[in-house]
């Protein structure tokens, strides 16, 4: 009897074990053949994404501005205003735009309006609210800064060329810049030196450099118009600069983050 049951018992567990290796072979199949509808499907799902565009975009009537090169999907952009949206967010960063991005033109000043007018490896120029395209020489902003390096170097190293005084009011100072624009603002510090300040051009010249915006006003903190030199190198070391905007008693109200950021610095450099 015992034998029987064993036999039985083995004869169910041969069973068992042959049924669970058929449904093994069931979910086997099973997730192969996901497996080769996955495989199936991916290559159609990727015939239907475009390519991104590489697409640079420089800053109105800005010579001092590089660009930058942003990738374009539709994809990623379902709109041409969500692209104008991401610009202004990337561009404020470096340049003034007070009302954001609000029109993009062809190097031609062409007006353009949607995603597919932009073309791959091309370069567009963005403007605000109002403002005329201004046609300049976008491209060899790279180029202008290059022969201004390499032009100062030679003037460095030249011993035949005159050596350039510096005014007795000239020291080394770091001193804070503030571009206008959109709160908070962006804020860096440059060294004022004999190198870099002889002159109220030559500083007017570094702080474009620095800010990658053509200054052409300069404010102090405490709301007083810079027009000679020795006033960078007086009280004041927190300076509003601008372009062609006009300036307004609000841009001379620095806000907690601003506050902020210029104490860190404060403490990053005297500590």
């Amino acid at each position: 009897m015992s034998r029987n049951n064993l036999n039985g018992s083995r004869s169910v567990s041969s069973n068992s074990f042959n049924s669970l290796m058929s449904d093994s072979e069931i979910i086997e199949s099973g997730l192969e053949d996901l497996s080769i509808t996955g495989k199936n499907n991916r290559p159609s799902s990727t015939s239907r994404t475009h390519k991104a565009k590489r697409v640079r975009f420089y800053h109105n009537g800005n010579k001092f501005f590089n660009g930058v090169v942003i990738p374009v999907a539709p994809e990623r952009y379902r709109s041409f205003d969500s692209l104008t949206s991401e610009l202004t967010n990337i561009l404020t960063k470096s340049v003034t735009l007070p009302s954001g991005v609000r029109n993009v033109y062809s190097m031609e000043g062409k007006k353009v309006s949607t995603i597919d007018d932009l073309e791959d490896g091309k370069e567009y120029v963005v403007s605000g609210k109002g403002e005329l395209f201004k046609k300049i020489e976008y491209t060899k902003t790279d180029t202008l800064k290059s022969k201004r390096l390499s032009n100062t170097k030679f003037t460095i190293h030249n011993v035949s060329s005159p050596k350039v005084i510096s005014p007795d009011c000239v020291r080394p100072r770091i001193v804070t810049i503030i571009r206008n624009g959109i709160k908070p603002r962006k804020i860096q510090r440059i060294l004022l030196n004999k190198r870099n300040s002889s002159s109220m051009e030559q500083v007017l010249s570094a702080f474009s450099e620095v800010a990658q915006l053509a200054v052409r006003k300069v404010f102090s903190i405490s709301g007083q118009p810079v027009n000679d030199l020795p006033q960078f190198f007086a009280t004041d070391d927190i300076f509003f600069i601008y372009g062609n905007e006009r300036p307004s008693s609000d841009d001379l109200e620095l806000e907690f983050e601003e506050s902020k950021q210029i104490q860190q610095y404060k403490k990053n450099t005297w500590p």
